[in-house]
């Protein structure tokens, strides 16, 4: 943050709460916005959220403005959400109450309280169905009233998105984009409230598993009663969190209604194809305050399993993994020697928070070219040129021009279920999973299932 940025923040704070800002404490993650701890003299403290401009989210209709919007009515009526004190259009900034409490990331709970936690979440998103939309005040879904309304117009959104501001595209998030435009579930059901990003890292519990509150509102909106449940259980790409089938049994409880398996797939599908517009938006606008090695890796594991999910529900199967060229090469050791640099000099040493964080990113940059190395960039390059070409009929004389194709052809192949475009972007994914695997760890044996 700016000197200035910061000067303009605590005076409007200190304006709003009449007492004077010792410290503006950055809150490490969220993707799109900054989060910071006001710790103010002789008072409790503050949370400020506030848009830098640089998020995957900046500068689309997903503002502040519009969380304000939601979450005062929603907080004003008791739900466990933080209460808002106060909106700068200027600053672009929300200051709201801070409550204490954990994110799953940063602690683990006995059995017992672990499981309270996943129940409770779980209530949380039914309680939030049961708020009428048309009680909160907000004009944005006024005319909204179906699963299949609610689902056009957000789908609507990304798609202007991906098509206007995402230059790193993938024919992948191109099909499922078209496919999730005609497969809706249960288009003609009351759409309800969603929160649209809830999971692990989104909310705050206190030790006995009580949840304290629901955070990162940018996303609320109307849509498939399916969509948070189906948030919660995409989360498991990055963080366990309890046993999926005992998660969609809390939920078919909790709302007292059955949850099909098929719908369930596709909320999974359209969530994920969601996150991958604002991760591929992100990578399109590169710069060194994003996490670009946490974006990339949790790009492709989003699509892996979002093919996944698209494969099963075509009758398809994910294909093995390619495997890389292990002969000795005589620069291998540059590889080898910046590894172990990064591991074994520089991250001891780093004495902050965000330095080691950046270190291990870089490690594991280091370790997706490293892959690319072995594999060698002309063979993958080749691949997709060669394959397309036979998929497509065509003679591409350049990668850039096959991927062209490849993104026009995708619609229409989604519409059509053509079989044959679906097994070539699994064999794609496989292929980016391989190169990918040393980089992921654990995270590349993590999946979606329930």
């Amino acid at each position: 943050m700016s000197a200035e940025l910061e000067a303009k923040l605590r005076a409007w704070v200190e304006s709003e709460l009449g007492a004077p800002v010792t410290e503006l404490a950055l809150i490490p993650g969220g993707a799109s916005r900054r989060s910071y701890k006001v710790n103010r003299a002789g008072a409790a403290p503050v949370f400020l959220r506030v848009d830098s401009g640089e998020g995957p989210l900046s500068g689309t209709q997903f503002t502040l403005a519009r969380e304000w919007s939601f979450l005062k009515p929603i907080s004003d009526r008791g739900y466990p959400a933080p209460g808002v004190i106060a909106f700068s259009a200027e600053l672009d900034a929300i200051l709201m109450e801070h409550i204490e409490g954990q994110t799953s990331y940063q602690a683990s709970l006995p059995a017992p309280e672990q499981r309270a936690m996943e129940r409770a979440l779980i209530d949380c998103v039914v309680d939030l169905q049961r708020i009428p939309p048309g009680e909160l005040g907000v004009s944005e879904y006024a005319g909204v009233g179906t699963v299949g309304e609610a689902v056009s117009s957000i789908l609507a959104v990304w798609q202007q998105l991906y098509t206007d501001t995402v230059s790193f595209k993938d024919p992948a998030v191109d099909y499922a984009l078209e496919w999730l435009k005609h497969n809706v579930p249960d288009a003609g059901d009351p759409a309800v409230l969603v929160h649209g990003d809830v999971g692990p890292g989104n909310f705050l519990f206190r030790p006995n598993g009580e949840i304290a509150a629901l955070i990162d509102w940018e996303l609320v909106r109307v849509g498939h009663p399916l969509e948070d449940l189906a948030c919660i259980l995409c989360r498991a790409l990055g963080v366990s969190f309890g046993a999926p089938e005992q998660l969609v049994a809390d939920f078919a409880e909790s709302s007292g209604k059955a949850v099909d398996r098929r719908a369930l797939d596709y909320a999974v599908v359209l969530v994920i194809g969601e996150w991958c517009v604002g991760i591929h938006r992100a990578l399109s606008r590169p710069n060194v305050q994003l996490d670009m090695a946490m974006l990339y890796i949790w790009g492709h594991a989003n699509r892996y399993e979002m093919l996944r999910k698209l494969a099963g529900l075509a009758g398809r199967e994910m294909p093995a993994e390619p495997v890389l060229d292990d002969s000795a090469f005589e620069l291998d050791f540059l590889g080898t020697y910046i590894e172990e640099s990064l591991s074994s000099v520089l991250l001891p040493g780093a004495k902050e928070v965000f330095v080691s964080h950046r270190v291990n990113r870089l490690l594991q940059l280091q370790k997706i070219q490293d892959s690319l190395l072995r594999y060698g960039r002309a063979r993958y390059e080749s691949e997709d040129i060669e394959r397309a070409g036979a998929l497509l009929g065509q003679r591409f004389g350049s990668h850039a021009e096959a991927m062209s194709a490849l993104i026009a052809r995708a619609p229409a192949a989604a519409r059509e279920g053509d079989a044959a475009f679906l097994d070539f972007l699994l064999w794609r994914s496989a292929r980016e999973r391989a190169l990918l695997r040393r980089a992921m760890g654990e995270m590349a044996g993590r999946s979606i299932r329930y």
